[in-house]
């Protein structure tokens, strides 16, 4: 007995028009222009009738949808010429309204046409718009700009697909740049504080010392009219304030020695700051109370300032429009410029990246110069969040402050701006050919075309199913664990997969740089299944497997900011960005001395990699020594400033002066002067570093040397016959040499 054929079902009729250009005529919409029309494309099929086609119009780059009949379709089918053709005039609503018209259920019988009211062209100007709510400014909603993805034609991929390639950029480099350090290490000096230098330099110390003084003179600190912190403090009969404490010098030396107590505080934490100065045998830190005493710290924690505030824009300015509007990043945003700046120019990164938000966890209030956001779903709920591209080594690249006050909606939305521009910055220095991935808060088929298109970087990950551009009414891949389902599209020549993967949950990927995954191209993975208690294998697609390796890097850079986390409280709010901008540092110092152990820089042959508290104590105690000789330079410099006799002052010839006796005992002319140079003495030929610097003398210790060379005894002189200086004796002659 003959087997019957199992007959396939027919095919759909609308299934050749999807993607194809519509000219629909504006009458449709009940707009009354004579033989006007607008742009539209076919989108999709509609699932509960079938004989309805999903049209999307790319007037004004609104991408609203409508759906209409086949047979009304099929007229308004036009060649892609036509579409394309610049000089076609396709119409555009002058008219701006902004709210949409209630779809009634009698209107979907009669093919849609009051489903959609036509897009209106929206007034132009160059002023934010916006209005005042709640006392503060809000800007309004950002026009809704063209873009590429409005239409995308997405294709079910039911296998391998040859013709769809995903199209990675090779790595280029700017010329005379080459990855790792841009400057060599130095031949001689510790490792850990160079690298440190190189991202928090001496720019940095001098731009906080000088907004530092300058706020220990706005305070009169060290003064009677000081401001007291303690309004209620009774005041003298005098008008004094009581015991008035000295003002912080807010020198470098003295920020440096500051910044390094902060981080001994996130080091060895104790329950309140006043422990640390503690002499008891069970609390205090005997390193931190040498450094620093606790009214010297609590004063410099008050003084410290990285701004100039006659610059701020008031606080009650918050019902403008920028740029006279209040900018909560103005008092740490010329640091935050100046150390990213640093840190780009350090080290150029590896190719693959990863992008996310480093949390800093605020325990404060949101006050005056911080921004500080609530999420329910994250460990540190109140946080400042940093958008950051990292290595997979946890280093920090380039960074960017999310949620601050939106002034002027951005195009696109935010999260487009911040990734693009941290994008732009790297492309500025580095060239092309970065591949980066992020999750679903930064990732979508925007900012992944545009990332191609302007910078050739390569973007992946996971994307929210709303997301625009991406797939609509896509199918759910089988209950199995590890199935996929893949759909592929083209946009500017730029080629996406989308990836729906089975997990313990529906997970979608978005991606440049990976095709359609097979069994060929994937790899198996044990995952825990916890209704049999087992592990299983389950089948993982490229994309899952580079996410989550390349999800580390920003991951990583967070645990490590937790180990250097510092719990006390300070006097100003935006703090928890400038402890972030310095902890950072020595993460990075961590995190790229290991990597040049392993690629075998010349300069760290032989070291071992260290643990990241190791790393951080030894940066710590070279930045001491940076103190101490920074401060000994500073006394120098000042001494030799006050001993230069003044080019301005009139040349007065004074009468020859008596001999006068040093504090050597020895009579001479002129008292020792103490120097600090490496050298050796002109008598004894040993090395000095400090000792008599006279002119007439030359480098010589200020003890016998001195003494012998300054001696009027024959014997001693005829050892100076040999000597290449005539030194003076007491009655004011010069040696002579001995005739030969």
């Amino acid at each position: 007995m003959k087997r019957k054929a199992k007959q396939r079902p027919a095919p759909d009729p609308r299934s050749g028009l999807v993607g194809r250009y519509l000219g629909v005529p504006c009458s449709f919409f009940n707009v009354n222009v004579e033989g006007a029309r607008y742009l539209a494309r076919v989108k999709s099929l509609h699932k509960s009738q079938k004989s309805m086609l999903w049209i999307k119009f790319n007037q004004g780059g609104y991408g609203e949808d409508a759906f209409a009949p086949l047979a009304v379709v099929k007229q308004w089918l036009i060649s892609d010429d036509e579409a394309l053709d610049p000089k076609s005039d396709w119409y555009e609503d002058p008219d701006e309204s902004d709210d949409d018209s209630d779809v009634e259920d009698g209107d979907e019988a009669e093919g849609g046409a009051n489903a959609r009211r036509a897009p209106a062209a929206r007034r132009r100007v160059d002023e934010p718009r916006g209005s005042v709510k709640g006392s503060r400014w809000q800007p309004a909603e950002a026009r809704k700009t063209p873009h590429a993805v409005d239409n995308i034609v997405w294709r079910k991929a039911t296998g391998a697909v040859p013709s769809h390639k995903p199209k990675v950029f090779a790595r280029k480099l700017p010329p005379g740049v080459s990855e790792g350090l841009q400057q060599p290490l130095p031949n001689h000096g510790p490792i850990n504080v160079e690298l440190f230098n190189r991202q928090w330099d001496i720019r940095c110390w001098e731009l906080v010392s000088k907004y530092s003084k300058q706020r220990v003179r706005d305070l009169k600190i060290g003064t009677v009219d000081a401001v007291s912190r303690k309004p209620k403090m009774k005041n003298r009969a005098d008008g004094s304030k009581g015991k008035q404490r000295k003002a912080p010098s807010m020198s470098v030396p003295f920020l440096i020695r500051l910044h390094v107590i902060i981080t001994a505080m996130s080091i060895c934490r104790l329950p309140a700051r006043k422990y640390y100065w503690r002499k008891g045998k069970f609390v205090g830190c005997p390193g931190i109370s040498v450094i620093m005493s606790e009214n010297d710290f609590a004063q410099g924690i008050r003084c410290l300032y990285d701004c100039d505030p006659s610059k701020l824009v008031p606080r009650g300015d918050m019902t403008q429009p920028p740029p006279v509007g209040y900018d909560k990043m103005a008092k740490t945003s010329e640091l935050n410029e100046l150390v990213m700046e640093n840190t780009l120019n350090a080290v150029c990164p590896k190719k693959t990246l990863s992008d996310d938000e480093a949390s800093a966890e605020w325990r404060g209030k949101n006050g005056e110069g911080v921004v500080v956001s609530f999420n329910k779903d994250k460990p540190a709920k109140w946080a400042q969040r940093n958008q950051c591209f990292n290595g997979l080594d946890g280093s920090r690249v380039v960074w960017h402050v999310l949620n601050c006050p939106r002034r002027v909606a951005a195009e696109h939305g935010e999260t487009y701006k911040s990734t693009l521009g941290l994008a732009a910055k790297l492309h500025a220095k580095y060239g092309e050919g970065f591949v980066i991935g992020q999750d679903s808060l930064y990732n979508s088929p925007v900012v992944v075309v545009d990332g191609a298109k302007k910078f050739k970087f390569n973007f992946f990950g996971t994307a929210g199913w709303n997301r625009r551009g991406m797939v609509e009414d896509a199918d759910e891949p089988a209950d199995t664990r590890g199935s996929c389902v893949s759909y592929y599209a083209t946009v500017d020549g730029v080629p996406l997969t989308a990836t729906y993967m089975r997990d313990n949950k529906i997970v979608r990927f978005l991606s440049s740089a990976h095709g359609v995954p097979t069994a060929v191209n994937g790899s198996k993975k044990p995952r825990w299944n916890k209704s049999e208690r087992k592990y299983e294998e389950v089948y993982m697609p490229p994309v899952k497997s580079n996410y989550d390796a390349g999800k580390v890097g920003t991951d990583l850079f967070g645990q490590y900011m937790e180990l250097l986390d510092t719990t006390f409280k300070s006097f100003h709010p935006w703090m928890v960005h400038h402890l972030w901008l310095w902890f950072g540092c020595f993460v990075n110092v961590h995190c790229w001395r290991n990597r040049f152990i392993d690629e075998g820089v010349r300069r760290l042959a032989g070291a071992k990699k260290t643990t990241l508290i190791e790393d951080t104590l030894q940066t710590m105690e070279e930045l001491l020594q940076m103190a101490d000789r920074l401060e000994r330079e500073g006394a120098a410099r000042s001494k030799k400033r006050k001993s230069r006799p003044d080019p301005q002052a009139p040349v007065r010839k004074s009468p020859r002066r008596d001999p006068v006796v040093s504090r050597l005992g020895s009579p001479t002319r002129h008292v020792p002067v103490t120097f600090t140079e490496k050298g050796r003495c002109r008598w004894c030929r040993k090395l000095i570093y400090s000792g008599c610097g006279h002119p007439g003398c030359g480098h010589m210790h200020e003890g016998t040397c001195w003494m012998k060379a300054h001696s009027n005894d024959p014997k001693i002189r005829a050892k100076l016959k040999a000597l290449s200086f005539q030194p003076e004796i007491a009655d004011g002659t010069q040696a002579r040499r001995a005739p030969r």
